[in-house]
């Protein structure tokens, strides 16, 4: 994609150039939170399903665990048992927390990049106005983009994160601890 959109600038359209890269920029910003999200709940299930987490009898349940519990005949085990019904809350759960998650990434590079395009308008090229505008556009641009990033994605969306983990209605106790959104 990123090659189609320079072979685009090299036949001089810049203004097309320039709206497809922040196109191409959020669909490989979504596709990656989808991705990541999607390669950790695959890994979980391919665990439990592999039996490499080394599930034991000693083994907390998770007490919040809606399900079923079946006498597994291979293992002698108890194992939780899952309809697809049951996995769609989880799965329609995880899909709206990453929209969500985008949606604020999204809207913190917004606004970085209004702070940035504001400060060469306003102070690029003006005489006297150098040091004005380096702190604009290094400094303060810097301090609202990590200021958001800190305060959005590491402080509110700990509650959110917790939030979401509580509904994914893991078996086991520690499957929960390890597997917090």
């Amino acid at each position: 994609g990123g090659f189609c959109i320079e072979l685009i600038k090299l036949g001089g359209d810049v203004v097309l150039y320039n709206s497809l890269w922040v196109a191409f920029g959020s669909a490989l910003v979504f596709w990656g939170a989808m991705f990541v999200v999607h390669w950790r709940r695959r890994s979980a299930e391919l665990r439990w399903d592999w039996a490499v987490d080394g599930l034991h009898k000693s083994e907390r349940r998770n007490p919040t665990f809606q399900g079923k519990w079946v006498i597994d005949t291979e293992s002698g085990l108890e194992k939780p048992k899952f309809s697809n019904w049951q996995r769609l809350p989880a799965f329609l759960n995880t899909a709206a927390q990453m929209v969500l998650q985008t949606l604020l990434l999204t809207a913190i590079e917004y606004i970085s990049y209004s702070h940035y395009v504001w400060a060469c308008e306003t102070y690029d090229g003006v005489e006297g106005k150098w040091a004005i505008f380096k702190f604009q556009s290094m400094v303060l641009n810097s301090a609202i983009y990590v200021g958001c990033i800190m305060f959005g994605q590491y402080v509110l969306w700990s509650y959110i994160a917790a939030w979401c983990t509580r509904r994914e209605n893991w078996p086991f106790q520690e499957q929960y601890d390890r597997q917090y959104v």
